[in-house]
């Protein structure tokens, strides 16, 4: 899971990535720079990553709902992890001019809730092919 240090200079963010992926973290924190010099958008990516990411001394709350547990709910489903599920999430927000938000809620309620996902086909398949007879039906036997 690719999180925040704790000891980082400002948010940890580069300290993060660099301790994830095995790099030294003045690597890590030039290439954000130079991104910030050359392209101008590492600021944007780097305050996006601080919101998203989680840090490593509060990994066990990781998964915690933030606003409505979209992001969390798609995170658990897909194997994706937490703090990219969020970093995506909050990218589509800030490009898509509010429609976002839209598809966020949307998605609220239509995901289904975490434990009946996680039925497996067989035990859905199961339960529609023997599904439990109403008060109706078994009185009339």
């Amino acid at each position: 899971m690719i999180a925040r240090s704790s000891d980082g200079i400002f948010s940890g963010v580069c300290a993060g990535i660099a301790k994830r992926l095995d790099l030294e973290p003045w690597l890590v924190r030039f290439l954000f720079v130079c991104s910030i010099i050359f392209i101008g958008s590492g600021i944007f990516f780097y305050l996006l990553l601080t919101l998203s990411l989680p840090r490593e001394d509060r990994l066990d709350r990781a998964y915690d709902k933030k606003i409505m547990g979209v992001c969390s709910m798609i995170s658990k489903r897909s194997e994706l992890d937490i703090g990219l599920t969020r970093f995506l999430a909050l990218l589509i927000l800030f490009t898509s001019f509010g429609w976002a938000i839209v598809a966020y809620v949307v998605l609220y309620f239509a995901l289904p809730p975490l434990d009946a996902a996680k039925l497996g086909e067989g035990e859905q398949q199961q339960a529609f092919a023997n599904p439990v007879p109403s008060q109706n039906e078994s009185s009339s036997k």
